[in-house]
């Protein structure tokens, strides 16, 4: 039986990194195993959720030089920070090499000026 719920999860995860991109009405969507892992609008504005609360850094931090994200997915968060930050430097580290190539391609992070980083976030940390 353990080995049929394996199999039905191997399927889904399968179908699922098959496509992880979906667009919904007005935003594009990075789906995860957990649910979504990235919302943007597809006109690249707010999203009216939480990442849009990395506006505040340019307002904690309104000098900043070097903003680092740990966990790039979409790249939303830094998208956010650039709208406060218009000259600082983003950059984002991601694990996986295929959720940041998505960053890149779909979710266009580079357009906005992030440097993407495939590295564990630890090791990341020890080298800076």
């Amino acid at each position: 039986m353990k080995l049929a719920g394996l199999g039905i999860a191997l399927v889904l995860g399968v179908i699922m990194f098959a496509n992880p991109i979906e667009t919904v009405s007005d935003r594009r969507v990075l789906k995860s195993a957990s649910g979504y892992q990235t919302v943007s609008m597809l006109d690249g504005g707010r999203t009216g959720l939480y990442y849009d609360a990395a506006e505040a850094i340019g307002i904690l931090r309104p000098n900043a030089k070097r903003v680092v994200l740990l966990g790039l997915g979409g790249g939303e968060m830094l998208r956010a920070a650039r709208r406060s930050l218009p000259h600082a430097e983003l950059i984002g580290v991601e694990l996986s090499a295929f959720t940041a190539a998505l960053a890149k391609r779909v979710f266009r992070v580079e357009d906005f000026g992030v440097k993407v980083v495939v590295e564990d976030a630890a090791t990341y940390i020890d080298r800076e």
